[in-house]
């Protein structure tokens, strides 16, 4: 009779201990029943039910339906189809005399073994002193006796749960075997890291299962995972400001990490990528031609990542190393860098398999966008043309640096957002932030108009590069380190009653500041409404949690449009066309450049809304 203390898990209790040996001798020797209770009334699926359902996907084939099947079966052989239900993932049948008979219905391999693991890593009390797994060998445990056998765990080679009394067949996997269809299933035979649990009729993964990190990715979880290598890159593309065009004299002269570059630095001056050295920079000439090159974001970026990497995340410099280069063009529209270009195969691609060549253990991790001057012109590109291009770039890039490396992981872009220009042609800026919001593999670093700018009001100086830089860096860890993507002081929605508009963001680290101290103070600080076109009178801005409240001086009777970072400059400031505001978060990070520590809030980014007027 069992104890039924009721105690939590954790219990050391020899009565506890009596039940959970009665619970796993029911769960691992009932060759009859599919099921069994444990100590706390969870009822949980015996081995004898897994073994069956081994054998049954070994034995059965899929077909799309019944009558297909019974064409192709014989008397007495198994078969499965899909299942019609939400609950099950195929229905197994036998064939009796041309009949199909209905056997059982089961949900797929995959979800049984992650509901194993997910109750492992939830420290099911299976005894009196277990512990979550923390090893790192080829063979997982799920469930072990007290003196830490495997009875039953999952081998990560062959992709195969093992145990006492298990059948070696390949049919009871850890891995998703099935990738649902459009109606009916096939059996997946890709090689990428995610395997597909639930898909979309395009093939699109809506619910997966990483392997070389052990989790579910997917729709809505917004996680994004790479497996560290000996050399992890990240690669800055773009026009002048990707390069350091002005940012001299350079301030990254010492290596503080184990971080790299090429051996003719991070632009790869005359071609030179004959060996990796510490990651310095240099004023040598770049392979654009240009002779005014300096500081690139590159040193920025690679040690701040480490610094927020081994704050964070508790992860040594040491054991992740940044390669970090740019390939960037002068002057140069996004048309002038994409797939097909002389410039995107002779040199983009250049820094990717020459790394590669030089160190196989290697992946590109990100590519980091800066660009967009050469387009925010009158007679640059729109913001539809520019979001597209963007998109395409990164779907390009990922294809290609795969296909070099051979690498599973997938290649994000983080992007800035160019500041200068905005009020000749504010397309680009928008595209770059709308290609961050709603493209998974594509995040925002960074504006740039709170960043000190060189005197020609386009490029930054040595601290402003350095300063850019750092953004990129801490998104990387979040991305590549932390497994989410990074997050920005992004606008959600505006809305309005009467002559109030409200305007609500996504709130990286609250409280939201109007911050006209340690950014320059901008007309109604960055804001500008127009109701039917026309500009409307704004008596007072203000701060209500996640809500920038902007009081107006008469009711809207047209389209209501806000708009941020587009239309006014912030006094001092001499960023050419530019536009800047006082809005920011209040991310607690910095950064020490020359001496000097500078903030790295989340400055929002220039963005416009049309504004729903609500009813009640």
């Amino acid at each position: 009779m069992a104890n039924n203390t009721g105690n939590p898990i954790g219990s050391a209790d020899p009565r506890d201990l009596q039940d959970n040996a009665r619970g796993l001798d029911r769960a691992l020797l009932d060759k009859g029943g599919k099921t069994w209770v444990d100590r706390l009334g969870n009822t949980r699926k015996t081995l004898s039910w897994m073994e069956a359902l081994g054998e049954s996907l070994v034995a059965g084939a899929v077909y799309p339906d019944t009558a297909t099947a019974l064409g192709l079966t014989v008397d007495g052989q198994f078969f499965s189809v899909p299942s019609t239900g939400d609950d099950d993932f195929l229905t197994l049948y036998r064939n009796d005399a041309g009949e199909a008979t209905l056997v059982k219905s089961y949900p797929s391999a995959a979800a049984v073994i992650l509901s194993m693991v997910v109750a492992a890593n939830a420290k099911m009390d299976l005894g009196s002193g277990v512990t979550e797994y923390a090893g790192a060998g080829q063979h997982i445990p799920i469930v072990t006796d007290e003196d830490y056998r495997i009875l039953l765990g999952y081998d990560t080679a062959s992709k195969l749960i093992f145990g006492k009394g298990l059948p070696t067949k390949p049919g009871v996997r850890a891995s998703i075997d099935y990738s649902l269809g459009d109606y009916g299933s096939a059996e997946y035979v890709g090689s990428g890291p995610v395997l597909p649990m639930f898909t979309d009729a395009a093939g699109r993964i809506l619910l997966g299962y990483d392997q070389d990190n052990g989790q579910l990715v997917g729709a809505g979880l917004n996680r994004l995972v790479s497996v560290v290598r000996a050399v992890n890159h990240m690669l800055f593309y773009g026009q002048s400001l990707s390069i350091g065009a002005k940012g001299t004299p350079v301030i990254s002269t010492s290596q503080p990490y184990g971080n790299l570059t090429f051996a003719g630095g991070p632009r790869a001056a005359d071609g030179d990528f004959s060996s990796l050295k510490p990651l310095v920079e240099d004023e040598l000439q770049a392979p654009d031609g240009g002779t005014n090159r300096g500081e690139t974001p590159c040193s920025g970026a690679a040690n701040y990542a480490s610094t927020t990497m081994a704050i964070n995340h508790g992860v040594r410099p040491a054991d992740h190393t940044i390669l970090s280069s740019s390939a960037g063009q002068g002057g140069t529209s996004i048309l002038g860098l994409k797939r097909g270009t002389a410039w995107y195969s002779d040199h983009l691609l250049a820094h990717i398999s020459n790394a590669y060549a030089l160190e196989n253990d290697y992946a590109l991790r990100v590519l980091a966008w800066v660009q967009g001057e050469a387009d925010a012109t009158s007679d640059g590109l729109s913001f539809s043309e520019y979001l597209t291009e963007l998109e395409t770039l990164q779907a390009d890039i990922d294809a290609d640096a795969r296909g070099i490396t051979g690498q599973t992981s997938t290649v994000p872009l983080l992007t800035y957002q160019c500041s200068s220009r905005v009020q000749e042609n504010d397309g680009v800026a928008l595209a770059q932030l709308a290609s961050a919001q709603r493209n998974s593999l594509i995040a925002l670093a960074t504006p740039t108009y709170h960043l000190p700018h060189n005197a020609d009001g386009l490029h930054l100086t040595a601290a402003g590069y350095k300063w850019m830089g750092a953004y990129f860096g801490r998104a990387y860890t979040d991305w590549m380190i932390g497994g989410e993507k990074p997050r920005w002081l992004s606008p959600v929605s505006a809305t309005y009653r009467g002559t109030q508009i409200r305007v609500r963001f996504d709130v990286p680290t609250r409280p939201l500041v109007l911050d006209d101290t340690t950014l320059a103070a901008t007309t109604d600080n960055g804001f500008q409404i127009t109701d039917g076109g026309v500009a409307a009178t704004i008596n007072s801005i203000s701060i209500d949690g996640d809500d920038v409240v902007l009081d107006l001086a008469s009711t809207p009777t047209g389209d209501v449009i806000v708009r941020y970072a587009l239309d006014h400059l912030g006094t001092g400031l001499g960023i050419e066309s530019g536009g800047s505001g006082n809005l920011r978060d209040s991310t607690p990070d910095t950064i020490t450049i020359e001496s000097i520590e500078r903030p790295l809030y989340h400055v929002s980014p220039a963005f416009e809304l049309q504004a729903i007027e609500l009813g009640e």
